[in-house]
């Protein structure tokens, strides 16, 4: 008699045993997928982030020709290219 109750207790341990451990395989089944989905959402903002990044590259490069064309611009206008000749003035006399 005490034989079959240990043998009923070692029965019904090792069903809960499994019961805790396919628990436990759950539990980790539904984080392995909420770290998937985060995972994809990740990626995504990743590829946005490189996207933008390379926008603003080619916005500092447009702006890097558009400031260069026109400190050329100006620069002409300082080294008297299209600009009316000027006669140097002397002063008078030297004694």
């Amino acid at each position: 008699m005490t034989q079959l109750l240990a043998e009923k207790e070692e029965r019904e341990i090792h069903k809960l045993i499994a019961e805790v451990i396919d628990a436990q395989l759950k539990k980790l089944e539904l984080k392995m997928k909420g770290f998937e989905e985060i995972e994809e959402i990740l990626k995504e903002e990743q590829l946005k982030v490189e996207k933008a990044k390379q926008q603003l590259a080619a916005d500092k490069a447009a702006f890097e020709e558009k400031k260069l064309a026109a400190m050329r611009a100006g620069g002409a206008l300082l080294t008297g290219q299209n600009a009316t000749p000027v006669t140097p003035v002397t002063s008078g006399p030297k004694s």
